[in-house]
C-alpha cells in the first residue's frame, strides 16, 4: 500500500505548475516542478528523490519532450532500472492525437487545461495500490461533500464567497469564463488567482517574442504562442485560447502570411485580457496593509539587477526592503521569490528573471 507519491512536473511555463501541483495536492500526491527537459533528466540522473511518475509537456524551447524522453529512457535507461520503468505521461495543449505521443513512447496522454477527474484516472492506472492521505478519497475528490463531478451551482460554490466573488468580478471579463475553469480544479480558487498572477507577470514578455513574425523566429513564436494558450484555457480566457490556438497551427505549419495579418489583433486582445485581469487581482490582493503599484518601479528593479550582476547581496537585501513597501498586481509573488533565492545567493537565477523585466 503506498502513502506518499512524489510526482515531477516538466513545463516551461510557470503558471501551469500551479495548476498541475494544484490537481496533484487535492489527490494527496506532492509535486516539484521544474522548466526544462534538460533540468528534469538531471533530477532523474541524480535520484536525489525517486518520483513515481513524471508529467511533461511535449512544446518547450530548447529540448522539447520527446528529445527529454529518448535521453530518459534510452542513455539514463541504459544503466537504470528506474529511469527505463518510470512512468511518463505527455502533459499538453497540442493538437498532436494521443496515438502521436504513445508512438513516441509516452506511456499516457493528458490534455491541458488538466482536470482532476482526468488526473484521477492516470492516478488509479499507474499507481493501483496508492491510498490518498486523509481528507482525499480515493476517487480524488475531497471529503467535503465537493464531488468532482458536481453541478457549478453546488453548494461548493455558492457557501464560500470567495468563488462568488472570483465569479462575479471574472463575468464583467469579456471572453473568459472562470466558473468552468473552477471545475475543472475542483474549486480551487486560490490556485486560479495564483495562475492568473503568474500569467500576468509572465505575459508581457513573452508579447514581446510574438512581435518577431520573421521565418527565422517561428518556431520559438509557436513555442511562445503554444504557452500562452495552454496557461489561458486553464482559467477560462477562452477568447485568447481560440486566438492562440489558431496562431500556433499556423506558426507551426509556417504560414508566416497568416501570422504577420492575424499577429497584432491577438497581441491587443491579450493586452486587453490584462488590463482587465488587473482590477480583479487587487480584489484579491493578500495584503491590503500596503500601498499598492500595478508594478514594481523600473529604477529600482534596475538597481536589483545591477547588484545580482555584480553578486552584492548587500545592495541587494537594500534593494528587496524598498521593494516591500508596496504591493504589486504585476509581479506579485517577486518580494517573496527574491527572499528566498537571495537567502541561498542565487544570484544567476534573480538576475534571469530581472532581466525579462527590463526589456
Amino acid at each position: 500500500m503506498m502513502h506518499k507519491v512524489y510526482a515531477l512536473v516538466v513545463d516551461d511555463m510557470p503558471a501551469n505548475h500551479d495548476v498541475v501541483q494544484a490537481v496533484l495536492s487535492k489527490h494527496g500526491i506532492n509535486a516539484d516542478c521544474v522548466n526544462s527537459g534538460v533540468e528534469a533528466i538531471e533530477l532523474i540522473r541524480d535520484q536525489k528523490k525517486t518520483y513515481n511518475m513524471v508529467f511533461m509537456d511535449q512544446m518547450m524551447p530548447g529540448m522539447d519532450g520527446i528529445e527529454t524522453l529518448r535521453i530518459i529512457r534510452q542513455e539514463l535507461g541504459d544503466t537504470s532500472e528506474y529511469a527505463k520503468n518510470i512512468p511518463v505521461i505527455a502533459l499538453t495543449g497540442d493538437t498532436n492525437p494521443e496515438r502521436f505521443y504513445l508512438k513516441a513512447g509516452f506511456d499516457a496522454f493528458l490534455s491541458k487545461p488538466v482536470r482532476s477527474k482526468d488526473m484521477a484516472v492516470i492516478i488509479k492506472r499507474f499507481l493501483p495500490d496508492y491510498m490518498p492521505d486523509s481528507g482525499v478519497t480515493s476517487s480524488g475528490s475531497l471529503n467535503n461533500n465537493c464531488s468532482l463531478d458536481d453541478d457549478p451551482a453546488n453548494s461548493c460554490q455558492e457557501n464560500d464567497p470567495n468563488i462568488a466573488q472570483l465569479i462575479d468580478k471574472s463575468s464583467r471579463i469579456p471572453g473568459l469564463d472562470i466558473k468552468s475553469a473552477l471545475k475543472n480544479i475542483n474549486w480551487d480558487w486560490e490556485t486560479c488567482i495564483e495562475v492568473i498572477k503568474s500569467f500576468t507577470a509572465s505575459t508581457p514578455a513573452l508579447l514581446e517574442i510574438l512581435k518577431d513574425t520573421s521565418m527565422e523566429n517561428m518556431p520559438r513564436y509557436c513555442i511562445t504562442v503554444h504557452g500562452i494558450k495552454s496557461v489561458v484555457y486553464s482559467f477560462g480566457a477562452n477568447l485568447v485560447g481560440g486566438k492562440a490556438k489558431i496562431l500556433e497551427e499556423k506558426s507551426r505549419n509556417a504560414d508566416i502570411k497568416f501570422v504577420k495579418e492575424n499577429n497584432e489583433e491577438f497581441i491587443q486582445i491579450t493586452e486587453k485580457l490584462l488590463k482587465d485581469l488587473y482590477p480583479l487581482l487587487e480584489a484579491f490582493s493578500a495584503d491590503k496593509s500596503k500601498p499598492q503599484k500595478e508594478k514594481p518601479d523600473p529604477a529600482l528593479i534596475a538597481k536589483l539587477l545591477d547588484a545580482a550582476e555584480n553578486y552584492s547581496i548587500r545592495n541587494l537585501e537594500e534593494g528587496i526592503v524598498l521593494l516591500d513597501e508596496y504591493s504589486y498586481i504585476l509581479d506579485a509573488d517577486l518580494v517573496t521569490w527574491l527572499k528566498a533565492k537571495s537567502i541561498n545567493s542565487d544570484f544567476t537565477a534573480i538576475y534571469e528573471r530581472l532581466s525579462k523585466m527590463v526589456k
